[in-house]
């Protein structure tokens, strides 16, 4: 008995020093050895601070940035994401950080952040996202590898939970969500049923047809996650674009009058059709300039999985990699002086010669990954402009707090208070 218990004693000493040996790899021999590969190569950077990184600089400087709203500018990069832009301010356009014990390469580079965006070796992936963000949708564009291009090509034509009282009603609307979308399908098949199917081209129309292939593993859940990621993104950016628009040529009036004037002039009162939308030349440079300084997503985050070169570096893996597209569209490198203004001018040639390089500009991503709907985004966005245009003339309410912030996409914090007039 007495041989049993010190066997059992020395078993447990060995998990609690395989468990201390493990806590203090992770938590400071691992991110001191890639903090050292990282600056071997001559990137600077912050210090790796034990635990917790930068995430309580991060959050205190956020905290600072948001408890105010700044002056009708566009020079918001500081009020967005305060720590990112000091640090490129520092350290220059790829700089050292910390989230937690994983060092992040900030990068403000167009040519490497496209190298990043049109990886295809497998050993650059997406970040996992929070939960929140996975309670919206785990479709697509959360893929890897076969999985994510099997599905992509389905829709290409188309274009952890604790017990919390927080976790258990995001796990309740999330059920509800599902419920909604699952009778739509139902609805959905038994019309398919009931007539051609192979004119059908809506989106749910070609996933449930995608579904229907033998060799295809697309299921029901899966269905389900694609509806909701299209209608969240969908819904979001397109209306975030149409708030900053109506924000940015209520501060810019002589903007305004400018694409009411072509508006008027290509469609006069009448609803636009496609051919009005695509000879709408102002309208598109002003929500591309808008895209530009307003962009709905301003950074992305990639993961090194495997060592990777990138640009003569070295990147170990286990490397996030923050993407930042709003550094990018500000830049007076790629923008000229004027970048911190609102110059729809700039894309009178097109987006390829708005700038002195065409990679600057990210308003729907790049690469493989591009977004699927970025066409029918703009053409929505084009649209309804248009419409307001013809109706209204429209400024900024006294009440409007300039204080643009994320929530997982670029929106005004405090709201946009718009006055309309009727014309």
């Amino acid at each position: 008995m007495e041989a049993f218990y010190k066997s059992f004693l020395l078993c447990f000493l060995v998990l609690i020093l395989y468990a201390l040996t493990r806590l203090a790899y992770t938590t400071w021999l691992r991110p001191k050895r890639l903090e050292k590969l990282l600056r071997q190569q001559g990137i600077k950077g912050r210090p790796y601070k034990f635990l917790l990184g930068d995430v309580k600089e991060m959050a205190k400087m956020s905290e600072k940035a948001m408890s105010k709203p700044i002056t009708l500018n566009h020079q918001i990069i500081g009020r967005v994401m305060p720590l990112f832009h000091e640090m490129v301010q520092i350290y220059g356009k790829i700089s050292l950080g910390w989230m937690k014990t994983t060092p992040m390469l900030v990068i403000a580079d167009a040519e490497l952040v496209r190298l990043v965006l049109t990886d295809k070796s497998g050993r650059i992936v997406k970040r996992r996202s929070n939960p929140f963000v996975r309670l919206l949708h785990r479709g697509v564009a959360s893929l890897e590898g076969e999985a994510w291009a099997t599905r992509r090509r389905s829709i290409t034509p188309a274009f952890q939970f604790l017990p919390t009282k927080k976790n258990k009603r995001r796990y309740s609307i999330d059920t509800q969500i599902k419920t909604t979308l699952r009778n739509i399908i139902h609805m959905k098949e038994e019309a398919l049923r009931n007539e051609d199917s192979d004119n059908a081209n809506d989106l749910l129309s070609l996933l449930l047809r995608s579904k229907a292939q033998a060799d295809n593993e697309l299921t029901i859940d899966d269905v389900i996650e694609e509806c909701k990621l299209f209608y969240f993104a969908g819904q979001e950016t397109t209306a975030n674009l149409l708030t900053w628009t109506l924000v940015l040529l209520s501060m810019h009036p002589n903007w305004q009058e400018k694409a009411r004037g072509e508006v008027l002039h290509i469609c006069g009162k009448r609803i636009p059709d496609i051919d009005d939308i695509n000879r709408l030349k102002i309208v598109s440079m002003v929500l591309n300039e808008v895209l530009r300084l307003y962009p709905p997503v301003v950074r992305l985050l990639r993961h090194t999985l495997k060592e990777t070169n990138l640009q003569g570096m070295t990147i170990p893996a286990g490397v996030d990699l923050v993407l930042l597209f709003m550094s990018l569209h500000h830049d007076p490198n790629y923008w000229g002086d004027d970048a911190a203004e609102f110059r729809p001018e700039r894309f009178a040639e097109g987006i390829s010669k708005a700038s002195n390089d065409q990679t600057a500009f990210y308003p729907f991503g790049w690469g493989p990954r591009i977004c699927l709907g970025q066409n029918f985004a703009a053409i929505e966005a084009k649209m309804a402009l248009a419409m307001i245009l013809q109706n209204f003339w429209f400024e900024l309410s006294l009440s409007y707090a300039h204080a643009p912030y994320t929530v997982i996409t670029l929106q005004p914090q405090h709201g946009a208070p718009i006055i309309l007039h009727q014309l």
